[in-house]
């Protein structure tokens, strides 16, 4: 079977299950799952997607041949740890081809077997361009002042048997194929180093590996965010609720009504079944502006509308990687911009919501103009330039002797 058929029956396949539920045929939409996890196309389309549509065929069967997501998943898995920007740690695995197979095909059932709410925005033709969106429509009509949260290692203090309830997707299967019992965790400690080395503690691992659900894992983002499809402030007129995996807001018209949503959100997470959970938060305002999931919301200098813009921190990036590339033209007698097309697209790749894609151009290439000419004018008088071996790529500012 190669690909196209696969994907074709696969669709059909996961075309019965948003049918089933669709009707509110319980039983049928479990029927209808599990023929799901044991359709041959199914696990060839998964097969394809992470081993690659050019996989020699034999490499293919063998892997469709091992695919039983009813089975309990033994795979080795490295992970290692990585810091925080809130603190603390957060472990990232690495899963084996075949664990990524499962992972796959357990997401797809999750979400079509699941009616999620509109506040998540986690699945296919809902994501993060959706939800901006939705953000500068909540805005502009006057919710415009907001509560911003992230949960505290939510994947690793998420409670797996209460996480298997209330889906129509077999409790085997979800045991199997998210419980860490039967996997075998092989610590990276070398990926550690790097950042040990640039001051970040990492404490020694004490545990057999990670707990809770995978980071890293395609399911994981789709179990958690089942877990909070029943937030009792999304039916209030008075709120706009927004989750995006583990990142919430919410959106209120005044302090008053921000604060009370706040209050009823942490009690909510706390008292959670698969938690407790808690919060690592920020009121914000419109009129200050605020950065999330990569996008910064703002009022326009000019005019009264809701503009979309990149975040700081991927400003500051790109305009560090502007500078990098100005000084290596302004030391060949290059043009200052030229190449810079391609860090223009590496910064606007999936951010298709902002208002002016034009402006954030112009801004960035007008410091670098800037930059550009200071830094020519230090060739040509022989002053050794100071600044880049203290560059500070996040605040934009040098620390050099």
């Amino acid at each position: 079977m190669d690909f196209k058929q696969a994907t074709k029956r696969a669709q059909l396949a996961r075309r019965k299950i948003e049918e089933a539920r669709a009707n509110g045929r319980r039983k049928a939409l479990r029927d209808s799952v599990r023929s799901y996890f044991r359709n041959p196309a199914v696990k060839y389309e998964a097969a394809y997607r992470k081993l690659g549509v050019d996989a020699c065929e034999e490499v293919i069967e063998a892997a469709v041949a091992g695919l039983n997501l009813f089975e309990a998943d033994t795979s080795r898995i490295s992970y290692w740890r990585i810091p925080k920007r809130s603190g603390g740690h957060r472990s990232i695995c690495r899963l084996s081809p075949h664990s990524r197979m499962r992972q796959v095909i357990l997401k797809e059932a999750l979400e079509r077997s699941s009616q999620l709410g509109s506040h998540i925005y986690l699945a296919k033709k809902r994501g993060r361009d959706r939800e901006a969106l939705a953000i500068c429509s909540a805005l502009a009509s006057g919710f415009t002042f907001g509560y911003q949260a992230d949960v505290r290692d939510a994947f690793g203090n998420t409670n797996i048997q209460q996480a298997c309830r209330n889906t129509a997707v077999p409790a085997s299967v979800l045991q199997n194929n998210l419980q860490f019992a039967d996997w075998q965790f092989d610590h990276r400690a070398e990926r550690e180093d790097a950042y040990q080395d640039n001051g970040h503690h990492i404490p020694s691992s004490s545990s057999g590996g990670p707990r809770g659900l995978i980071q890293g894992a395609a399911s994981s983002s789709m179990v958690f965010a089942l877990l909070l499809n029943d937030l009792p402030l999304n039916s209030q007129g008075n709120v706009r609720l927004f989750i995006y995996g583990d990142n919430l807001l919410l959106l209120t018209r005044s302090r008053e009504e921000r604060a009370a949503a706040r209050a009823c959100l942490e009690h909510y997470m706390l008292v959670h079944p698969a938690g407790p959970f808690r919060l690592t938060n920020e009121d914000v305002e419109l009129h200050r502006g605020f950065d999330r999931m990569g996008y910064r919301y703002q009022r326009g200098i000019t005019s009264d509308r809701i503009e979309i813009s990149i975040d700081r921190a991927r400003r500051y990036d790109c305009l560090a990687r502007l500078i990098r590339l100005a000084e290596i033209n302004a030391r060949h007698s290059l043009p200052v911009c030229m190449g810079s097309s391609v860090v223009f697209r590496n910064l606007l790749r999936g951010c298709n919501a902002v208002s002016d894609p034009r402006e954030i151009r112009e801004d960035l290439r007008f410091f670098t103009r800037e930059y550009a000419a200071e830094y020519r004018a230090e060739l040509l008088l022989g002053v050794p330039n100071a600044r880049q071996p203290g560059y500070d790529q996040r605040n934009m500012s040098f620390h050099g002797p």
